[in-house]
């Protein structure tokens, strides 16, 4: 995927793709050099493709909710957010047909879902379902900027969520076993 992307940011981003280029194990010298990737046809590209597009629907009405929030001083940026979505059966099928992190993509600290007939007052109602923005609790984790209220449960590394803290341990053990400046 990075050899992919570095040759279709190379147009745009030289500089960039060339320092990236540098990192990898490619026959060229020069990313400038290497093939445009060509295209992939998988079985379920269709299926794949309605999904994504009824996602990117869904987001157009989340980030509608989020700019309502900011006019009302709930929060300043999204990452301040916890969304709580009230949907009905399709739309539930949907974020689980995805098996993703919404809330990674949505740039949020935390997502919800509900059934619809479990809607707050307070929900901003769209068509087929309705969106609760709040303040996110907890405090802001230094690696992954999202609000979360496992900030500071890990004594070796108390400015971290445990997401985060799961992540250095299995990724960069021999960093925390050495610490980190505060």
């Amino acid at each position: 995927i990075l050899v992919a992307l570095t040759k279709l940011m190379t147009p745009i981003l030289p500089h960039t793709s060339e320092e990236i280029w540098s990192y990898l194990k490619e026959e060229e010298d020069f990313v400038q050099l290497s093939e445009m990737p060509g295209y992939q046809i998988y079985p379920n590209q269709e299926e794949l493709l309605d999904m994504w597009v009824e996602f990117m629907s869904f987001r157009d009405q989340v980030h509608k909710a989020l700019e309502l929030a900011r006019d009302q001083k709930v929060i300043g940026k999204s990452f301040e957010a916890a969304v709580t979505v009230y949907a009905n059966e399709p739309m539930m099928a949907l974020f689980k047909a995805l098996n993703t992190d919404i809330a990674q993509i949505l740039i949020v600290s935390s997502f919800e879902v509900l059934p619809y007939d479990q809607r707050v007052e307070d929900a901003v109602v769209f068509d087929d379902l309705a969106i609760l923005v709040t303040k996110a609790e907890g405090e802001v984790c230094d690696r992954c900027r999202a609000v979360r209220t496992s900030v500071g449960t890990h004594p070796e590394l108390p400015n971290l969520c445990t997401r985060c803290v799961d992540i250095l341990h299995t990724y960069y053990p021999e960093a925390v076993a050495e610490g980190f400046e505060s």
